[in-house]
């Protein structure tokens, strides 16, 4: 006897024929552990089956989000990413349209890139005596983003490196060439290395004026409504003849850069007056400085930037400086990240050069004396021209002429007035 079913109680049993596939299945061979550096992606294909025929959507999820990050890319395609060096699962779910799902995982093992050093800087130059740095941070990559530790070597005893959290410092201390080692460890131990090439040269010297004869003069040009110069007992005396002015004997740095200046000069303070001796140089067409040595209420030297107005950038009190009647060495090293100020061969301060955004480069050389006459016996410039430290990036226009303005000069203030 033949029975007829209904249709519409066929498709009920269909249905149920569907519903009792329990949803998605897996297919395919075990997903076997993938291998991806810090930084980097991988991709996998997963295998599903939708016995139901109705299309499947794919989610992913990381065990631990910090080692990997995992998305579905196109279809079944499962992207990961590297974030932290260790191993982790990573789960793929396929979902039917009835929410019904299944799962696959598979290990991830992210491993540790070490850090890269960069090549920003491969080679450099110093002066003797004179000092640079590199940032540290901008000469090495850590894929992770984790916190380095730095060591440096230096194979020429000539340049002493030195090290802080983030910078290398390096000084020259005699003439020659060097290969500096910087390694870089993350914290796990793996070292990333580079090698920057340093070349320390002998500061040249430029000028020498000894004053032995009253021919020295010539080098020197003043200003001649208000200053006379002099040559007495083998030393220059620059006095000003106009009352509350300086008096002014210049002559050309030649465009030297990186420069030291040596001053050898007679300071005094009579009673009741206050006596200024120091120098002045251009560094660019428009940056003058001036260091002032003297009595500032209760400093004794002073330094200054020309900005419409002498204004102060350092000063101090120091015992070097003595206001006597003995010759003293001043010495005044200008580099590119700093100057450095000597009384004696003994350091009294530093004033680096992130304080202001001068070139170092030397273009005229002012003396300055007073109304009582202020005496030099030696001048001497040594350097080389041009800026030849290259861990500062900044562009300079090395080849512009320099300007003497006039009316800078008359616009000095009162020797009272050292502000």
């Amino acid at each position: 006897m033949r029975t007829t079913i209904p249709l519409s109680v066929a498709t009920a049993v269909l249905m149920a024929l569907s519903c009792s596939s329990g949803g998605p299945t897996v297919c395919g061979d075990a997903i076997p552990q993938q291998t991806v550096p810090v930084g980097e992606t991988g991709s996998v294909e997963t295998c599903f089956e939708d016995p139901g025929g109705g299309g499947l959507s794919y989610s992913a999820s990381s065990a631990d989000a910090k080692i990997v990050g995992a998305s579905v890319r196109v279809g079944s395609t499962v992207a990961f990413r590297g974030l932290s060096p260790g191993q982790t699962t990573v789960t793929v779910t396929a979902t039917d349209q009835g929410g019904k799902s299944a799962d696959v995982g598979f290990q991830v093992l992210v491993t540790n890139q070490p850090p890269m050093f960069t090549g920003a800087i491969t080679e450099d130059a110093v002066g003797v005596g004179r000092s640079g740095r590199w940032e540290l941070d901008s000469l090495f990559e850590e894929p992770s983003g984790e916190e380095m530790t730095f060591e440096a070597t230096s194979d020429f005893p000539g340049l002493i490196v030195a090290l802080t959290d983030t910078f290398a410092y390096f000084t020259g201390a005699s003439e020659g060439q060097a290969k500096v080692t910087l390694t870089a460890t993350d914290p796990h131990g793996d070292k990333g290395s580079g090698t920057i090439s340093v070349t320390i040269w002998e500061p040249e010297v430029v000028f020498v004026d000894e004053f032995d004869s009253d021919a020295s003069l010539d080098d020197w040009e003043a200003d001649t409504t208000a200053t006379e110069l002099a040559i007495v007992d083998g030393a220059l005396v620059v006095k000003s003849i106009r009352a509350n002015f300086y008096g002014i004997a210049a002559r050309s740095g030649e465009g030297v850069g990186e420069f030291t200046l040596d001053l050898t000069t007679r300071l005094e303070t009579p009673a009741g007056v206050e006596t200024q001796a120091g120098v002045i140089w251009f560094v660019s067409d428009s940056e003058v400085y001036r260091v002032l040595f003297g009595n500032f209420d209760g400093d004794n030297w002073s330094y200054h930037r020309w900005n419409d107005q002498w204004v102060e950038v350092s000063a101090a009190n120091s015992s070097l400086i003595a206001l006597d009647d003995r010759y003293r060495k001043y010495s005044i090293v200008m580099y590119d990240m700093a100057m450095q100020l000597l009384v004696d061969g003994q350091v009294v301060e530093t004033v680096t050069h992130s304080d202001f955004t001068a070139s170092p480069t030397m273009r005229d050389l002012w003396l300055i004396g007073t109304g009582e006459g202020t005496e030099y016996d030696r001048v001497q410039l040594s350097g080389r021209p041009g800026s030849t430290s290259d861990h500062d990036t900044a562009d300079r226009d090395r080849d512009a002429e320099p300007t003497l303005p006039h009316e800078l000069m008359l616009t000095l203030p009162p020797v009272s007035e050292h502000h």
